[in-house]
């Protein structure tokens, strides 16, 4: 089967490393073409050290960030201007590739792009859309069109919508049904780390995202804060992403700053606990991750994380953007190390039997496959 992916991101977030885990396993299977609007960057990189085949054209998404209001309104301008004629004019010559090299089904790994949703309106092919994201709770993200434009043309140009998690299925509530289905993300084995734990007497926290109010740093440094007033002064807070922060003064012993890490596996192997503030995550590879890595997960109680962990026996659940709540449970875990090793282990055992990377795959496979036999009766 010929597989045309279409990527949105340059860098390796969540989403990318995502298909990239995916392609590999579907690699042996599958005739794999990776579309990019990037001629550069790390999940460029990570594509031709697999030995991906690389299609590169410009398009712009029909969703973005509206944090800074006035840079929201640039890129609307820009869409209206010319980024909606690109996509036009690249969706045209897309689907002479398609035509011309007998594609079955096009793949976008994200609902923030609309390049396949122009292509299957041009030549007749299946599509598949990765809803990854909320968009509006998760990244703030808003369309340049209208919710209800956007929705009818997700819904015509879309033969399937994979959900990572319940929550996403939810959420897009104007996705006609039948044409969704729940896909847990998986996580590729080398995050796996057997290393027996040995809790000392600093316990070391984690928390691995990019600097951003939604992945919540500030909730995870306020709880520390309470811990210390608390005279609980055995942690240590690491905060593992790109982008800027302010550590509070008196607090610089206790928390640090690592920037961009790409070796996070082996930081978590030092590592005890890890926090997921996030306010909405769509599903949390991080969690999976940790747990993988041995580590307690103490997650808010929001999104896909409230789905991955099992309150006090995967992992603990904290309120939702409550600082003390989560001091409170990092309290809990720093005076039982019993429960803490043992909830580690069952979180280990659970990402392992759930969420491995070749499941989702074979989930995925599957659904290429039943897309095709429709098209072929």
């Amino acid at each position: 089967m010929n597989i045309l992916f279409i990527s949105h991101e340059k860098y390796l977030n969540g989403a990318s490393k995502s298909l990239l885990e995916l392609i590999k396993c579907l690699q042996e299977k599958h005739d794999i073409t990776v579309l990019s609007s990037y001629k550069d960057g790390k999940f460029m990189d990570k594509l031709k050290e697999m030995n991906v085949k690389i299609l590169i054209l410009p398009y712009y998404r029909w969703i973005e960030r509206k944090n800074i209001y006035v840079r929201w309104i640039l890129y609307k301008l820009r869409w209206n201007i010319w980024g909606n004629k690109r996509n036009k004019k690249s969706a045209h010559i897309i689907a002479q590739y398609v035509y011309k090299n007998n594609i079955d089904i096009i793949h976008s790994n994200s609902s923030v792009i609309d390049i396949g949703i122009r292509v299957k309106k041009i030549v007749p092919i299946k599509h598949i859309m990765h809803l990854r994201e909320f968009g509006d709770l998760d990244f703030n993200m808003t369309p340049f069109i209208s919710y209800n434009s956007l929705f009818k043309k997700m819904n015509e140009g879309t033969d399937k919508f994979i959900c990572i998690s319940k929550a996403i299925y939810k959420h897009y509530k104007l996705l006609q049904k039948e044409k969704k289905v729940i896909v847990y993300n998986g996580v590729s084995k080398s995050n796996l780390i057997l290393k027996e734990k040995k809790y000392e007497n600093i316990i070391h926290i984690i928390i691995a995202a990019r600097i951003s109010k939604e992945k919540g740093q500030d909730i995870a440094i306020k709880a520390i804060q309470i811990l210390i007033k608390r005279n609980i002064k055995n942690i240590r807070l690491y905060l593992a992403g790109a982008g800027i922060i302010q550590i509070p003064r008196g607090c610089e012993k206790y928390i640090k700053h690592l920037g961009f890490v790409d070796n996070i596996s082996e930081i978590r192997s030092d590592m005890d606990i890890e926090i997921v503030c996030s306010k909405a995550e769509a599903f949390g590879r991080v969690t999976i991750e940790a747990m993988l890595g041995g580590l307690v997960v103490v997650g808010s109680n929001s999104g896909g994380t409230s789905e991955l962990i099992q309150d006090r026996i995967t992992g603990l659940l904290f309120e939702n953007g409550n600082p003390i709540d989560l001091a409170n449970k990092i309290e809990y875990l720093i005076n039982n190390r019993k429960d803490m090793y043992n909830i580690a282990k069952s979180g280990q055992q659970y990402a392992i039997s759930k969420f491995y990377i070749e499941r989702c795959a074979d989930e995925i496979d599957k659904i290429y496959n039943e897309l095709i036999s429709i098209s072929g009766n």
